[in-house]
């Protein structure tokens, strides 16, 4: 049997090997960062069950993640990609359910939607880092698919990876909480609307949404303790304090922008068509209801899904602000909104081209475009995300070893001075690449005491040193490594 593969089918596969290649290329070689730093020192010598149950609340330790960086040091060591690898392997399920999101849309609509998902800088930084983040996200676009698969065919199986896959996405990253309880809702909603307008069935509640019931509960009862502990110890406090509109949006457009600089006007401008895209799209729906078009609800329930779950996430957020006082997510804690925004998006592309085909494959073909040509711009192997400051600690520490070697072989004991922003990074370098000469990095600031300085020149200024030497200068972030 001659096998065939289309042309599409293999524009997508090649197109992901690339930027799956980049991912992996910039993971083996970008500096630790502060946050992956932490994990690894504080979390992974911990037992299975003392991550599992989030013995120790603080919000870095992400369950998932510190669970996987464990395993996967004890099997492949401790090196960046190493512990990286586990958010590498998300990415292709990202990408593969990305795929298979569009793969009954139009072809063009389907590599142009497949580009914009995987050439998004802040989405794909965070695949490359050994964080919970990517993982969320990978599990998170998981389960939006077999939710929508479950209205279709395969019920049972569908409910149960969906909810699986809902499970490792709030193990991930417990912001994910919120997507999971949007889709039950919008489940609920969904059979509602289904009963009243196509099928004329009676509806209840319990009877018409059974099917999640048993696998919530579960859920609830492995989640109940790590949930508890974060609501007990965390005040939510590390978010947007002015409103959701000023806040999550204004950074999820930025972000959607790929962080292009543009006027305030220009800016708002951009933040009014995203929001009015939602809201076309919901008036769309709510009109194709009300005709009980039913071709419209078989074919496009994906639409109505990702409509439904913007606005429900919308509501979550805006009730926990009220509520607990809980910030509004911005920055990474943001991100996971923005691919449920192109899933919408890409939909909406693809319901509209039943009417306006040439049009609409313009547009897709031309955004897709954007999106690349704006990747490749704005690519760096070597900063990560938000975390750019520590992009040279590598670097850094590899200089400071060989000077090291090279003239002060016979020091013992000796210390650095840093500003703490480089603690845990300094610390992870000095274990994995066994400094023992080197003392731990402390959050003590730069004292005269010390023998060596990674600091900005202005810090170095203000000890007053009589007699120093510039072993290196970072120019990217300003930084110098100084011997006293």
């Amino acid at each position: 049997m001659e096998f065939k593969i289309s042309k599409s089918n293999a524009f997508i596969f090649s197109f992901g090997i690339i930027v799956f290649s980049y991912v992996t290329i910039k993971a083996s070689i970008s500096s630790f960062t502060h946050d992956e730093s932490f994990s690894y020192l504080h979390y992974i010598q911990k037992s299975f069950m003392d991550i599992i149950t989030f013995s120790d609340w603080y919000t870095n330790n992400h369950v998932l993640n510190s669970l996987l960086m464990k395993y996967s040091e004890k099997l492949f060591g401790n090196s960046e990609v190493a512990l990286r690898l586990p958010n590498l392997l998300l990415f292709i399920v990202y990408m593969s359910y990305s795929f298979l999101l569009f793969k009954r849309s139009n072809k063009i609509i389907l590599m142009s939607m497949f580009a914009v998902l995987c050439t998004n800088n802040s989405i794909i930084d965070l695949f490359g880092l050994a964080r919970g983040y990517g993982l969320s996200i990978g599990f998170m676009t998981m389960s939006i698919y077999h939710f929508i698969q479950s209205f279709y065919s395969q019920k049972a199986q569908q409910v149960f990876l969906f909810h699986f896959s809902s499970l490792l996405a709030i193990l991930s990253s417990f912001i994910l909480v919120d997507v999971y309880l949007a889709l039950l809702i919008t489940y609920v909603v969904m059979t509602f609307i289904d009963c009243k307008y196509f099928s004329n069935q009676k509806y209840h509640l319990l009877i018409s949404n059974k099917v999640h019931l048993i696998p919530f509960l579960v859920l609830v009862i492995i989640l109940y303790e790590p949930i508890r502990r974060v609501a007990l110890n965390s005040d939510l406090n590390f978010g947007g304090k002015i409103g959701l509109y000023s806040d999550t949006l204004s950074y999820l457009t930025s972000y959607a922008v790929h962080a292009t600089h543009f006027s305030s006007i220009e800016f708002s401008s951009i933040k009014i068509i995203f929001s009015c895209i939602v809201l076309i799209t919901t008036i769309l729906i709510i009109k194709m209801i009300i005709k009980r078009d039913k071709i419209f609800w078989e074919k496009y329930k994906n639409l109505v899904v990702l409509n439904l779950l913007i606005w429900v996430i919308t509501i979550e957020i805006s009730l926990q602000h009220i509520i607990f006082n809980a910030d509004y997510p911005i920055g990474r804690f943001s991100l996971f909104i923005l691919p449920i925004y192109i899933f919408q998006f890409g939909f909406l592309l693809s319901f509209i081209g039943d009417y306006y085909k040439n049009a609409v494959l313009t547009v897709s073909i031309s955004l897709a475009i954007i999106s690349c040509l704006s990747f490749v711009s704005k690519a760096d192997f070597y900063s990560c995300s938000e975390w750019e400051y520590d992009m040279e600690t590598r670097n850094m520490m590899q200089l400071l070893s060989e000077y090291h070697s090279k003239y002060d072989a016979n020091s013992t004991n000796v210390r650095i001075g840093i500003n703490s922003f480089y603690e845990p990074t300094i610390n992870f370098y000095r274990i994995t690449k066994n400094i023992s000469w080197l003392l731990p990095a402390d959050r003590n600031g730069l004292l005269i005491s010390d023998s060596y300085y990674y600091c900005k020149k202005e810090e170095l200024d203000q000890l007053k040193l009589s007699n120093y030497k510039i072993i290196a200068n970072f120019d990217r972030i300003k930084m110098l490594l100084v011997k006293k």
